[in-house]
């Protein structure tokens, strides 16, 4: 049978004025938290578990009309204005009028500080259990665990503003190339300092950029690759003319067969990628993070644990796929180390123009940040010729 716990205000908190009038209902009504009945947690726990939820979203609901919003998520100052009591105790038909809430669904409404805040008042099993039983996202990353990130952090910066990522001509390259998430190269690298950038090309709707447009290829931009000169500042400029992209002057150029319903369709596929792209930026910025679809329709609420992985590698060796077969660049290969997992087998490195090797920064799925792309986006790094260069794996 579940375990619930109801929570209801003492007559106190009406008489104190410390609620204004027209929220009084909203206290008046009971709340009832339910908990699973083999979760393993003593009765004691939970009823402290439930107390500080309930204080959290009433943090979160009602801001600063809840006590000035500065209410600390504690038992003693639950207990000076609300009162708990098992459920039993309450008469059925005005239970019957209370939705138990699974006390999960509500943890995971609060602020991500506020989950930590909680949590970290348990130690040993109890924590672990507490962990399993509201499903705390405690996945590991940065670093230790090839660079997989979820959240902004003081190396990595999702959806920049595009004047810190385009050296000139901003406009015009926002035009054809969204920037998807800037990094510190001190982190890949300590030597290295500044900014570079995953930049991900709203083309193409079919096939690999650059596919139809080879007389616009030099040595940084080719079919399925493009590169970037990269100032002082760590800003990009694309390392080739305009018309590499096939929009560019679309409806007057001569050097595509592309026929009037491709171009229609060219166009509703850059309007459809500026479109998810936008919608996925202001996600981020109001949830600190991007998620599936699905988390917010099956669980009503968008779940930490549902964020996809923002970047998922950075530092460290490329790895295969069809990226290195695309586009026919010159690549080096090299044997993995001793101690790395694939240790006998090679990687692939792309080379500048006068032979020297490009750096590894990292990849990422693209359609994280833009609905209309799907691969996954390798970065690379010259630091002595200060180029970029990006290409594309379809794996």
């Amino acid at each position: 049978m579940t375990i619930q716990i109801v929570i209801s205000a003492k007559p106190e908190l009406f008489e104190s004025g410390q609620i204004a009038e027209h929220l009084e209902f909203f206290f008046r009504e009971l709340r009832c938290y339910s908990f699973p009945p083999d979760c393993g947690i003593e009765m004691l726990r939970l009823v402290s578990l439930a107390k500080q939820v309930f204080v959290g979203r009433m943090q979160k609901e009602l801001g600063d009309k809840f006590f000035q919003g500065k209410a600390s998520l504690t038992s003693e100052f639950f207990d000076r204005w609300w009162t708990t009591c098992p459920s039993e105790e309450i008469p059925e038909k005005r239970l019957a009028e209370c939705d138990a809430t699974n006390v999960a669904d509500l943890f995971e409404r609060l602020e991500r500080s506020d989950r930590e805040q909680i949590l970290s008042k348990e130690s040993g099993e109890t924590l672990e259990k507490l962990r399993k039983l509201l499903e705390f996202d405690d996945r590991p990353q940065g670093r230790e665990v090839g660079g997989i990130v979820y959240e902004k952090t003081e190396y990595f910066t999702p959806f920049p503003d595009p004047t810190t990522v385009f050296a000139e001509d901003v406009e015009t390259h926002s035009k054809y190339l969204l920037p998807l998430a800037t990094v510190s190269l001190e982190h890949i690298d300590p030597a290295w300092s500044g900014p570079i950038h995953f930049v991900q090309p709203i083309e193409p709707h079919e096939g690999a950029v650059g596919e139809d447009t080879p007389s616009h290829h030099g040595s940084l931009c080719a079919e399925n690759w493009i590169g970037y000169r990269v100032d002082e500042q760590g800003r990009y400029t694309l390392a080739t003319d305009w018309d590499y992209f096939l929009l560019h002057n679309l409806d007057t150029r001569t050097d595509t067969q592309l026929d009037l319903a491709s171009k229609q369709q060219l166009h509703e596929h850059y309007e459809k990628a500026r479109r998810s792209y936008a919608n996925n930026r202001e996600h981020f910025k109001r949830f600190g993070g991007l998620h599936p679809e699905y988390s917010l329709k099956k669980y009503g609420s968008w779940r930490d644990r549902d964020r996809h992985e923002l970047v998922m590698q950075l530092g460290g060796k490329p790895c295969w796929g069809n990226w290195p077969e695309s586009g026919d660049w010159p690549l080096s290969e090299y044997e993995y180390d001793e101690d790395h997992e694939d240790a006998g087998d090679k990687y692939p490195v792309p080379q500048a123009e006068d032979g020297s090797d490009f750096s590894f920064i990292g990849w990422m799925h693209s359609f994280v940040y833009v609905d209309t792309s799907s691969c996954g986006l390798q970065l690379f790094y010259h630091p002595e010729l200060r180029l970029a260069l990006t290409t594309f794996d379809w794996s």
